[in-house]
């Protein structure tokens, strides 16, 4: 094994984004459009999808949707922070509550 073979170098920023933690719920705005809403029901709602699209492009082509379907927002950034950054959350959540 060789320096070559350690991948901790490469991997920080993975690492690093993995470390950070989820927002609690109960720090986000509970209602009809909020994140605490499944993402189909968003992705259903024109002015809600139009807010995911515009900070998860791609959010509504993956093949991952049958699945998360019926996942509050929140949830997929606990279990999918790839897939949903939870750094996203808060943004999302502040131009939900404005529509």
């Amino acid at each position: 094994m060789t320096g070559a073979h350690l991948l901790v170098q490469a991997q920080r920023d993975r690492a690093e984004r993995a470390a950070v933690p989820v927002p609690r719920a109960e720090d986000f705005p509970k209602g009809h459009r909020s994140v605490h809403t499944a993402l189909a029901a968003l992705l259903g709602d024109p002015p809600a999808a139009k807010v995911l699209q515009r900070h998860l492009p791609g959010i509504a082509d993956t093949e991952l949707l049958q699945f998360l379907g019926p996942t509050p927002l929140i949830d997929i950034a606990a279990a999918a922070g790839g897939l949903l950054p939870p750094e996203k959350l808060g943004p999302i959540a502040e131009e939900l509550g404005r529509l």
